[in-house]
């Protein structure tokens, strides 16, 4: 009913884990949503929310807090 393989769908689903905060989830359900939509479509939604996930997990890899707390796992 919700067209679940369907670009927009897709898209909002990835939406909603960036705005939970869930970027590494997010990532996977943005990027099906640019390839399922292809060239022929203007997907804003998928585009800039991968953009966001893509730009927080950078950060957050590059945090010296989080690098800190690798650091004692290992």
């Amino acid at each position: 009913a919700l067209d679940p393989n369907g670009y927009y769908t897709s898209a909002h689903v990835g939406r909603h884990y960036v705005e939970t905060g869930q970027y590494a989830a997010a990532r996977p359900w943005l990027e099906r949503s640019l390839l399922i939509s292809g060239q022929e479509n203007d997907n804003e939604v998928g585009k800039s929310n991968l953009k966001i996930a893509n730009d927080r997990l950078i950060e957050a890899a590059n945090d010296p807090f989080i690098q800190k707390l690798r650091g004692r796992m290992y």
